[in-house]
């Protein structure tokens, strides 16, 4: 079966979140989302597992956002990674110890079977913080 019989015109979406806390170590490490708010098909991030890649089902120009927040006293650089390569980073920088927020967002060119997910990179004076009832650590895509 083709992968357009599989997915019909529908939209490959996802939208997920952590609700908990990450924090930062010597070296970078993959964000695992355990809440689902969306998600098209069914199979992508699996909560159970703590799913952290978006494996793309189908070729095409796929949508992506994240958002994230540094827990307190910490800073937080997070990248959006494609294969193992970096496309764009998100920066919170630790100011006078609060906490912020903060949102990037790209297109991406993809082929079945790329893998793009969200990395912390490594530093111990690196962390995220989110919530379970209002999380605030979110990645989207959606198929264009």
């Amino acid at each position: 079966m083709s992968v357009m019989g599989l997915f019909g015109n529908r939209k490959v979406h996802f939208s997920v979140a952590m609700t908990g806390k990450l924090e930062g170590r010597e070296t970078s490490q993959p964000i695992r989302f355990d809440k689902v708010f969306s998600r098209e098909p069914e199979e992508l991030f699996s909560v159970e597992e703590k799913s952290s890649e978006f494996v793309c089902p189908r070729p095409g120009a796929y949508y992506f956002t994240f958002s994230i927040r540094a827990d307190q006293g910490k800073s937080a650089s997070v990248q959006l990674v494609k294969n193992q390569t970096p496309q764009v980073m998100n920066f919170v920088d630790l100011n006078d110890n609060n906490t912020g927020v903060s949102t990037q967002t790209v297109i991406l060119d993809l082929q079945a079977g790329d893998k793009v997910w969200l990395r912390l990179d490594g530093g111990l004076d690196y962390g995220l913080r989110s919530h379970p009832l209002s999380p605030m650590i979110t990645f989207t895509g959606i198929s264009l």
